[in-house]
């Protein structure tokens, strides 16, 4: 049976730069938005706080949702339905060393619009 997960991303705006990632996974390197899969009984909107806590170490304030996207991951034979929003951070500094779900995030950066 296919399997199809949610999961939710966070757009964080810091001034007029927003905040991207760069993970490795199975050896494949990438860059992408701070978020993950949302748990079993779990709120979306919880799910979303506890993935950036967990990957960077950041507090955000969630401003508005901003759309929906999906992809295919080949290699796990599973589909991602993924809903975005548009955070702020509350100020505490990223921390890729404090993360407990051992995500591979190598690099981060603070992006323009132009460049996002």
């Amino acid at each position: 049976m296919p399997l199809v997960f949610s999961a939710m991303k966070a757009i964080i705006k810091n001034r007029s730069k927003f905040l991207v990632l760069k993970e490795r996974v199975k050896g494949a390197e990438f860059w992408t938005l701070p978020g993950g899969k949302v748990h079993f009984n779990e709120s979306p909107l919880d799910a979303l706080h506890r993935e950036v806590k967990e990957e960077i170490g950041l507090e955000i304030k969630i401003i508005k949702p901003v759309g929906v996207f999906w992809f295919f991951r080949l290699l796990d034979k599973y589909q991602v339905v993924c809903t975005t929003y548009l955070c702020t951070c509350k100020g505490n500094p990223i921390t890729l060393t404090q993360n407990p779900a051992n995500e591979c995030i190598i690099e981060y950066r603070w992006v323009t619009k132009k460049n996002f």
